[in-house]
């Protein structure tokens, strides 16, 4: 099965067991995954980008630093029949900045490719966390991005070879520094846990898609839970202008209400209510 036409998280690890990266990778240390020959066929390719580039409007492509340079503008704007202004890719600048060593990145592109969507509604799946999406086109041998956020992510090389290098939590390690570095090939995947830091080079024209989420904590289960239990919770009126006495005894009413619903399926209810492909569902239209 490809990643384009996936239905689960464990195609996207295989031959890696589900359990065993829950177990030992998840949130803990990255794990690089040898890809099987073809798994990423139809995710992403060059022309495909190149009609992404051309067609894609939902979020404007960027360019990233190299060094210390920083990316020149790759936008021009001019006036349509309509006298109004209409800001497009320039070409030429975006060929140019390219030439000179800068990453490209695409944002929501699985807006407009269906094989990212499914990929990306597996890992939604897998995790009931909202997944986005970016594809990352380099050039030439400079590192091109230091990969460090609190999202954990997946990414899956789909032409060309990237050269990876792990840097540990909060970056404490040199990214020019070249020794122990991953080569990502075709169809490989690597896992990147929360706030682990690796820098990524090219080396040959290298095109890759990164999967990102963040992972729930607590302060979104409690929220959660405060809107869910409002409509139980609305008529308990606070006793603020109650005696002492009176307003110990409302309070421990309403914690015995609270505690009631605090019961052992409460994380089953949010993960059941907590839809990640509500943001951006399939349609189906009536034939």
């Amino acid at each position: 099965m490809t990643l384009a036409s996936c239905r689960s998280i464990e195609a996207l690890l295989a031959p890696m067991a589900w359990a065993t990266f829950v177990a030992e990778h998840y949130a803990r240390r990255p794990v690089y995954v040898a890809g099987a020959p073809g798994r990423s066929a139809g995710l992403m390719s060059w022309p495909q980008l190149e009609a992404a580039l051309a067609s894609h409007r939902v979020t404007a492509p960027r360019l990233l630093p190299v060094g210390d340079r920083a990316p020149a503008p790759i936008t021009t704007t001019r006036r349509d029949l309509t006298g109004q202004r209409v800001t497009g890719l320039d070409p030429v600048a975006l060929a140019q900045q390219l030439h000179d060593g800068h990453a490209l990145v695409l944002r929501e592109v699985e807006q407009v490719v269906p094989g990212l969507r499914s990929v990306a509604d597996a890992v939604a799946r897998g995790f009931g966390r909202p997944v986005e999406v970016e594809v990352t086109a380099a050039w030439g041998e400079a590192i091109h991005a230091v990969h460090a956020d609190p999202r954990e992510r997946f990414i899956v090389q789909v032409a060309g070879r990237s050269r990876w290098r792990d840097l540990g939590r909060s970056e404490p390690a040199d990214p020019a520094d070249g020794s122990g570095e991953l080569e990502l090939a075709i169809d490989d995947v690597l896992y990147i846990p929360g706030d682990h830091a690796f820098a990524v080079r090219g080396g040959e024209p290298s095109l890759y898609v990164t999967l990102a989420f963040t992972s729930a904590t607590g302060v979104d289960l409690v929220t959660w839970f405060a809107h869910a239990v409002a409509d139980d919770l609305i008529d308990a009126r606070l006793p603020c202008v109650a005696d002492p006495i009176a307003r110990r005894d409302d309070l421990r009413r309403l914690r015995e209400r609270v505690l009631a619903l605090l019961d052992d399926a409460l994380l089953d209810r949010y993960l059941a209510a907590a839809d990640p492909l509500a943001v951006a569902p399939r349609i189906t239209l009536p034939r």
